[in-house]
């Protein structure tokens, strides 16, 4: 059995899923749907993610796409996997976010480096976007009536 691609290690059967874990697996979902790519390889390449961003859920930070695109292109070599299947590509000498990983920084709402709400369909003028901070609000004021 492998261990969790998204976490670290399992909670075990019907545990609910945080905020960040929703949003990697959005991303996950979009490679996996346009790239058809198999977990098993992703796993050390965003294994080595956390360690260099030092943070539990860095697809769902804005710093590997924005300001440490060098150590994502480092951490994809170093894990193996293969070009067709990176966020960070080498163009022209310059480092350049890949059509999957572009598409999805574009779909996440984000303040500073936390995705803080979600848009499921690729449309940028969609009005359907997932905001967690709204959610809570509205739970909270259906306890309060």
């Amino acid at each position: 059995m492998h261990r969790p691609v998204i976490r670290q290690e399992s909670k075990g059967p019907g545990a609910a899923v945080t905020w960040a874990e929703f949003v990697e697996a959005g991303l996950l979902r979009q490679y996996r749907r346009e790239l058809k790519v198999p977990l098993p390889e992703l796993r050390a390449f965003i294994d080595l993610l956390r360690q260099r961003f030092d943070v539990p859920y860095p697809l769902a930070d804005r710093r590997p796409y924005a300001s440490g695109k060098a150590l994502v292109l480092e951490a994809q070599q170093q894990a193996g996997l293969p070009g067709d299947l990176w966020l960070v590509t080498v163009a022209g000498g310059q480092l350049l976010l890949t059509p999957p990983s572009e598409s999805f920084l574009r779909r996440a709402r984000w303040e500073g480096e936390v995705a803080t709400g979600w848009r499921p369909h690729e449309d940028q003028d969609s009005v359907a976007l997932i905001d967690p901070a709204a959610t809570t609000a509205a739970k909270a004021r259906q306890r309060i009536a």
